[in-house]
């Protein structure tokens, strides 16, 4: 029984959040359902971002962004990859992670308070993995 609800569960969850309400910006909120996909986000897109990957893995490019950034990321069962530069600042709030892979405080993010670029990612996750690569 347990074999077939947690794979329907998560997958009505998926559906939940493509199917969401157009509340969202679709600009900047960027889903993968059961697949796998990039994103390069261009230097003119706005400063907040959603990243979903529901049974799937998305791939967001983010070194093009300018300024202060605000990341809002959720894993279900899924894996999203960030890729930042590496002299930018980055704090991940992981509050909202149950059985999620997150990536450990880095010491050199205290240790960048003039930046150029600013990162702040907050994780909602279950049984996911959020990763970030430094460019």
């Amino acid at each position: 029984m347990h074999d077939q609800l947690t794979p329907a569960l998560l997958m009505a969850i998926g559906a939940a959040l493509v199917l969401s309400p157009a509340r969202f910006n679709y600009r900047t909120s960027w889903t993968r359902l059961l697949t796998t996909g990039d994103v390069v986000v261009s230097p003119s897109a706005s400063r907040l971002f959603t990243l979903r990957a529901v049974l799937g893995e998305l791939r967001a490019d983010l070194r093009e962004v300018q300024g202060q950034v605000e990341v809002n990321v959720t894993a279900i069962a899924g894996h999203v990859r960030l890729t930042v530069p590496r002299k930018s600042a980055v704090r991940v709030n992981a509050q909202g992670a149950l059985l999620t892979r997150v990536p450990p405080p880095s010491a050199e993010a205290g240790q960048q308070p003039h930046s150029e670029k600013e990162f702040t990612i907050h994780v909602l996750g279950v049984c996911g993995a959020v990763s970030i690569a430094r460019v």
